[in-house]
């Protein structure tokens, strides 16, 4: 998947970008145009409308030249959606699976509270690992992929 954004920082091979907002208003979910207000929340006014920048971290692997206000296109790797959402939402239900079954085993049969409640804690437990090992090796970066000569966005 591909999405364009604007360069915000840049720190080595890394660039921080603001990416393009989808044509609906997040805020309250009616379409506007990115220059207008959303008309819905009084006078035309944003008060019902939180920003919504969508910031994102990708790597410059090709090495161009950009320069913070540029216009650049971002590659998202595919596949990675699914991936993600199956690494980080599998471990925690089987961990509620195997703390449910290992408190069948270790506590008596009609205690049906406490088996749920050593359920519970094999989720906690997974889900605590799944955040430390996704916190320090990160799923795949976008990367820039394209960008236009001069192509500046004055703000």
């Amino acid at each position: 998947m591909t999405e364009t954004g604007l360069v915000r920082e840049i720190s080595g091979d890394l660039v921080v970008l603001s990416l393009d907002q989808p044509g609906s208003c997040a805020g309250c979910g009616h379409g506007r145009s990115r220059d207008m207000t959303c008309g819905f929340s009084g006078a035309g006014s944003k008060q019902g409308c939180p920003p919504n920048q969508r910031l994102v971290i990708a790597l410059n692997r090709k090495k161009l030249p950009l320069v913070p206000g540029q216009r650049v296109a971002v590659e998202f790797p595919s596949g990675s959606t699914l991936v993600q959402a199956l690494t980080a939402l599998l471990p925690p239900f089987l961990g509620f699976v195997a703390g449910y079954a290992l408190g069948g085993l270790v506590l008596s049969p009609e205690n049906q509270a406490l088996r749920a409640a050593t359920g519970g804690g094999g989720l906690f437990f997974f889900a605590g690992i799944v955040y430390f090992i996704r916190k320090y090796l990160p799923p795949g970066k976008p990367t820039v992929v394209y960008y236009k000569e001069g192509s500046r966005f004055q703000n």
